[in-house]
């Protein structure tokens, strides 16, 4: 039994920011058509005032919640925190986006909505309002504020992992006791955008000052689910909210456990210890999908994986070197080996969900190419370098690939594997050389990728791995920031993607694809968009 997510333009936050969301593989999923380089897709934000969808009735009390259900889940990976300011990456935002709300969402439609916010209006090119809803309650009891919302946004702002997203806000004020007012410093074609990452979140102010420190391990937020219980390395317990003002869900618990094996996700799947898995592996699909009381959800993915390399590590600042390994690297091979065949290799820095994505960066394999490369860089005879990952299987199996495949072009590569978030901290500090990784985009805007991870100034914790120099690259990112007719833009990003093949800082291996398992005797239906299973409140189960 097949389930298929809805495919939105934005992936449900998972995609997001870094890493996993589910490998490509078997039985074809639903896709996007390439973006057309010429006719970018239409932009999300909306030139005039938004007004909310009436605000739905109440749940009325059902069958469903006359005993405690609980829905049952195996992650790939543990979260690094509950606090939204301090990472972008995805198991932690797989969790901001059931304890949280942000001021917009992305509805079914893929289309810019208000959700905290009643409203919005676009007062002119820089400045912006947002009429916060009334009784919208914290899950400590305090009633939403426009102090809250002016507190969150001053935070996210301050926040260094997150001032790519936020760096053209220049001030946030109250106008009144329902109306919050942002500045910008120039204008900003992402920014409303920006307004639905999962890590720009609303807080309350009090929840945050008194817990201090202590904050990222006692979140309090409006979204449907708050955090009961978080036994690190082991699991989370989410329990229902029950002042959440929207749609009642179809689980008073969410238990959480992380098992970062594959198949071992999928004997627990059948062994009916959880309910729904994250990223069946290529190998395990076929079982899943014809197995007794389990099928899978497919849909598809806005992240990709790449090869990232740190541009100014030696001798990765050589950029000769980098186009040698580029060269050295037969991404058909790896999709063939990891996916069977059925992903889609990478051509762009975005996936092809994603509006403006283009095909100018489709790698070329040439390995006598690379040799000569590495010997105009002075290396005739090779190079040794490090390759680092985390413990995931997928990128494990990726980078013994890419270490054969690279030997054969004189590089010897060593592997480095830790743990995910002393890797990610390794790699946001540049303590790396060679890592693999994925990426996603977590707004309907390209900007979310192409400008925390290569502009200049953004190297490091607020995204640049890659800690990208080159002015052709900032001066285009900034261009496509600043202007706002769509047609205009996606020229631009067409210009932006060609330098950045040229120059290498990733090299794109694939696009992701989703599959996740589910028992079919209990989840009749999964709701949300094509990443990643985030929102467990929609998740429907069988009555």
């Amino acid at each position: 039994m097949k389930k298929r997510l809805i495919a939105l333009l934005l992936a449900a936050m998972m995609v997001f920011a870094l890493a996993a969301c589910g490998n490509s593989t078997p039985a074809p999923a639903a896709s996007s058509a390439p973006a057309e380089s010429a006719a970018p897709k239409e932009e999300a934000p909306a030139a005039e005032p938004a007004a909310a969808p009436a605000e739905a009735a109440p749940a009325e009390e059902t069958e469903l919640f006359s005993e405690a259900r609980t829905l049952r889940v195996a992650l790939t990976s543990e979260p690094t925190t509950m606090d939204a300011t301090q990472t972008v990456d995805t198991w932690s935002s797989t969790m901001f986006t059931n304890i949280y709300e942000t001021l917009l969402e992305v509805n079914d439609q893929g289309e810019l909505a208000p959700k905290l916010a009643e409203s919005y209006n676009i007062v002119d090119d820089t400045t912006y309002d947002f009429t916060i809803r009334k009784g919208v309650k914290f899950h400590n009891g305090d009633e939403l504020t426009v102090n809250d919302v002016v507190f969150s946004l001053n935070r996210a702002k301050d926040a260094p992992i997150l001032a790519s997203f936020t760096a053209d806000i220049e001030s946030v004020e109250a106008l009144d006791d329902s109306t919050v007012r942002v500045h910008l410093s120039q204008i900003s074609a992402p920014f409303l955008t920006y307004m639905t990452h999962p890590s720009l979140v609303i807080y309350s102010e009090r929840a945050v000052t008194e817990a201090g420190e202590d904050y990222y391990k006692n979140p309090v937020g409006t979204g449907p689910y708050m955090l009961e219980k978080w036994d690190m390395g082991v699991g989370i317990t989410l329990k229902y909210f029950e002042d959440y003002r929207g749609e009642t869900p179809d689980f008073t618990t969410v238990e959480l456990r992380f098992i970062p094996e594959a198949t071992s996700r999928s004997i627990e799947l059948e062994a009916g210890s959880v309910d729904l898995i994250t990223d069946v592996a290529a190998v395990d699909l076929s079982r899943v999908e014809s197995g007794e009381g389990i099928g899978l959800a497919t849909g598809v993915g806005t992240a990709i994986r790449f090869l990232g390399m740190n541009c100014s590590a030696a001798p990765l600042n050589d950029v000769r070197v980098r186009q040698a390994i580029a060269y050295a690297i037969d991404a058909e091979a790896i999709n063939k080996a990891l996916n069977l065949g059925y992903g889609t290799v990478a051509t762009a820095p975005v996936s092809e969900a994603i509006m403006y994505s283009s095909k100018v960066g489709v790698n070329e394999f040439n390995l006598e190419k690379a040799k000569e490369l590495l010997t105009e860089a002075g290396y005739p005879n090779g190079l040794d370098i490090t390759l680092s990952t985390d413990t995931r299987k997928e990128y494990n199996d990726v980078c013994v690939i890419i270490q054969q495949q690279l030997a054969k072009a004189g590089i010897n590569v060593t592997l480095d594997t830790t743990e995910w978030a002393v890797f990610l901290d390794k790699t946001y500090q540049g303590d790396t050389q060679l890592f693999m990784l994925g990426y996603g985009c977590t707004t309907p805007d390209p900007d979310t990728v192409f400008y925390p991870c290569f502009h200049s100034a953004n190297k490091g914790p607020q995204g640049g791995m890659a800690y990208l120099e080159d002015e052709e690259v900032d001066s285009l990112i900034d261009a496509t920031r600043a202007e706002l007719d769509p047609v205009k833009r996606g020229e631009i990003y067409e210009e932006l993607q060609a330098r950045l093949a040229e120059i290498k800082p990733w090299v794109y291996l694939y696009d992701t694809t989703v599959y996740d398992g589910i028992n079919t005797n209990k989840v009749a239906e999964i709701d949300v968009n094509g990443s990643q299973i985030q929102s467990y409140y929609s998740v429907k189960m069988v009555k």
